[in-house]
C-alpha cells in the first residue's frame, strides 16, 4: 500500500493481473443460485429417500412371499406323499384322522378326496404366490432403475454445488 497526500491508502496494481470489478449484484446472484442449488439437492434427496423406502418395502414384501412359497412347497410335497400312501392302501384298510388329541376313523375314499382338495388349494396358492413374486420382481427392477437415475442426478448436483 502506498499512501497519497489525502492519507487514504492506495492500492498498487500488479500489471500482470488485470483489475476487474464485479458488480454488487454478482454476490446476490451467487447466493440465489446456491440457495436454488441447495433447494434442488434437498428435493432430489427427498425423492431418493422416498424411492429407497418404496424399494425396501417391496423387498420386505418379496421376502415374505418367498417364505410363504417355501411353506406352500413343503405342504404340497407333504400332501403329495400322503396321497401316494393313501393310493397304496387297500379298501379294507382302516384310516384314522387326528382331530386334536383324538384319532377318528375315516373312510379311505373320503381321505383321498380331502387330500386331493388340499393339493388343489395349495397348487392354486402356489400359482398366485408365483404371480405376485413376478409382479414384485418387476416392481423392484423399476425402483432399482429409478434409484440409480436419482443417485446419478444427486451426484451431479453435488458435484456442481462443490464447484
Amino acid at each position: 500500500l502506498v499512501h497519497n497526500e489525502n492519507r487514504e491508502p492506495k492500492r498498487t496494481q500488479n500489471p500482470t493481473i488485470p483489475r476487474t470489478r464485479l458488480p454488487c449484484c454478482w454476490f446476490r446472484n451467487v447466493a440465489q443460485s446456491s440457495y436454488k442449488m441447495d433447494k434442488e439437492v434437498a428435493v432430489l434427496q427427498r425423492k431418493l429417500e422416498a424411492e429407497l423406502k418404496n424399494f425396501k418395502d417391496t423387498q420386505r414384501e418379496f421376502s415374505k412371499l418367498v417364505q410363504t412359497q417355501q411353506q406352500l412347497d413343503g405342504q404340497y410335497f407333504e400332501n403329495k406323499s400322503i396321497l401316494e400312501e393313501l393310493q397304496m392302501l387297500k379298501p379294507t384298510n382302516t384310516v384314522y384322522k387326528l382331530y386334536g388329541p383324538v384319532l377318528v376313523k375315516q373312510d379311505l375314499e373320503e381321505s383321498k378326496q380331502n387330500v386331493g382338495k388340499r393339493i388343489e388349494y395349495i397348487t392354486k396358492e402356489l400359482k398366485r404366490c408365483g404371480e405376485n413374486i413376478t409382479q414384485l420382481e418387476a416392481k423392484q427392477d423399476k425402483y432399482r432403475a429409478n434409484l440409480q437415475k436419482l443417485q446419478m442426478q444427486y451426484q451431479s448436483q453435488m458435484a456442481i454445488a462443490k464447484q
